[in-house]
C-alpha cells in the first residue's frame, strides 16, 4: 500500500499515531479536518503532505523525523498551534517557512534540524518562541524580525542557524532571551555569533540576557553593531550587552 486517500470522509481529526511508521508515501488527509494529532506521522515515509485549510492544530512530533518528506510546506492561514517536535529533522523540506499569524503557539524543538529551509517570516500571533524551536536550521538566509509580541526567545530557539546573512531585529516587545538563542554552535564555551550583519532592538528597556545568548563563554568574537532606541543607549550600556557589541548607536524605528 503506497497511497491512501481519506478526502471524502467526515472526520475533523484523526486517530494519534495512525500512520506511525507506515511506509505509505502519500496520504490525502480529509477535507473537514481540524487537528492532526500527537505522532501521527511519526517516522512514516510519506513523501509529500498537503495540510488541509479548516487544520488548527498540529500535535507534538506529527511529523518528526519524516525523512522523506519533501517539498514546501504551506502551513494554512488558519492555524493556532504547532506541537513540540511537529516537523523535527524533516530535512527535505523547502522553501520559505511562513509561520501564519494565528498561531500563538509553537513548541519546543518544533522545527529542529529543517534544513533546507531558505527563509523564515514569523506571524504577529506568536508571544514565545520556545526552546530549540528552529535549531540547526541551516539554510535560512537573509533578514530575521522577531514580531513585536513576542516577549521570551527560550535558549537556543535559533542556535546553529548559520544561513543568516542580513540583519536580526529583536521586537520591542522582548523580555527575557536565552541560552545560545542567537549562537553558531551547540558547545556553549566556544559558540560564535551567527552571521547578521547588524542587530537592532527595538524594546526600550533592555531584554535579560545571558554572556552565552548570543555566544559561548570562552569566545570573545561580538557583533559589529547594535541599533537601539532614541535615549536608550545609557540603559544598554550598563547591561550585558555592551559586552557583546562593539557599536551601541540610538536609531529611529
Amino acid at each position: 500500500l503506497e497511497s491512501v486517500d481519506l478526502a471524502q470522509i467526515d472526520n475533523t481529526t484523526i486517530p494519534a499515531s495512525c500512520f506511525k511508521e507506515s511506509t505509505v508515501k502519500t496520504v490525502i488527509l480529509p477535507l473537514n479536518l481540524e487537528a492532526i494529532p500527537d505522532n501521527a506521522f511519526y517516522q512514516s515515509q510519506i513523501t509529500s503532505i498537503d495540510i488541509p485549510s479548516s487544520v488548527v492544530s498540529i500535535g507534538v512530533s506529527a511529523f518528526e523525523s519524516c525523512t522523506s518528506l519533501a517539498g514546501d510546506l504551506i502551513l494554512p492561514n488558519g492555524l493556532q498551534s504547532i506541537g513540540s517536535k511537529a516537523f523535527y529533522s524533516c530535512s527535505k523540506l523547502i522553501g520559505n517557512l511562513i509561520i501564519p499569524d494565528n498561531v500563538t503557539f509553537i513548541g519546543s524543538e518544533a522545527f529542529y534540524g529543517c534544513s533546507r529551509f531558505t527563509s523564515l517570516t514569523l506571524g504577529t500571533g506568536i508571544t514565545t518562541i520556545s526552546s530549540g524551536c528552529f535549531y540547526r536550521c541551516l539554510g535560512f538566509s537573509g533578514n530575521l524580525i522577531i514580531p513585536d509580541q513576542v516577549t521570551n526567545i527560550e535558549k537556543e530557539a535559533f542556535c546553529y542557524c548559520t544561513g543568516f546573512n542580513g540583519y536580526l531585529t529583536i521586537g520591542n516587545g522582548v523580555k527575557e532571551i536565552g541560552e545560545l538563542a542567537f549562537a553558531n554552535g551547540f558547545n556553549r564555551f566556544y559558540a560564535k555569533p551567527l552571521l547578521f550583519t547588524k542587530v537592532y532592538c527595538k524594546a526600550i528597556a533592555p531584554p535579560v540576557i545571558l554572556s552565552t545568548t548570543f555566544r559561548g563563554m570562552d569566545c570573545t568574537d561580538k557583533y559589529s553593531y547594535l541599533g537601539v532606541p532614541i535615549d536608550c543607549k545609557t540603559t544598554y550600556d550598563t547591561k550585558t550587552w555592551k559586552e557583546l557589541f562593539e557599536i551601541i548607536e540610538e536609531i529611529e524605528f
